[in-house]
């Protein structure tokens, strides 16, 4: 039997170059990290750069790494840029494209996500504990001159 996700279903695909042009026109992209930041995080060996969609509309996109050692079950993906488009936000997009890196991404070898944000950000600190991800520890430097909350989720299996 098929089964069809519904139209405003959100899917995660690979980033493709199509998608730079889209990316640039985010105003607020550049307080990010910058396209030339973001291509040379997405050329890294392990690094995977996604965008969110709903139906064929963007959404969001960013960038994700598998680390660790998953025979040990300590592998993790590490997010490392999660941009949701204004015109998406406070739709509930952003808790979609975290919940379905989870279930799309871990399994028994790689059982964590986690992610780091600047000690300033309090909307996405609250967002994210709001979505069940904790806090576990204090980065310092980890933005240059400010330090990042590195945020942790296990999922179980």
């Amino acid at each position: 039997m098929t089964t069809i996700a519904p139209p405003d279903a959100l899917t995660i695909g690979y980033l493709t170059g199509q998608h730079f042009a889209w990316i640039a026109s985010m105003p607020q992209f550049n307080q990010c990290s910058g396209l030339k930041d973001f291509k040379r995080l997405i050329e890294r060996k392990n690094v995977i750069g996604f965008v969110a969609r709903v139906g064929p509309t963007p959404v969001g996109f960013g960038a994700y790494e598998l680390t660790g050692d998953v025979h040990a079950g300590l592998g993790q993906v590490v997010v490392r840029e999660l941009v949701i488009a204004p015109e998406s936000r406070r739709r509930g997009h952003g808790a979609m494209t975290l919940w379905t890196l989870v279930r799309l991404k871990l399994d028994p070898g790689r059982p964590y996500l986690s992610l780091t944000v600047d000690e300033r950000n309090l909307d996405a600190q609250r967002w994210l504990r709001a979505c069940g991800v904790k806090a576990v520890n204090v980065a310092r430097g980890y933005f240059g001159d400010r330090d990042g909350i590195t945020f942790q989720l296990r999922r179980e299996f």
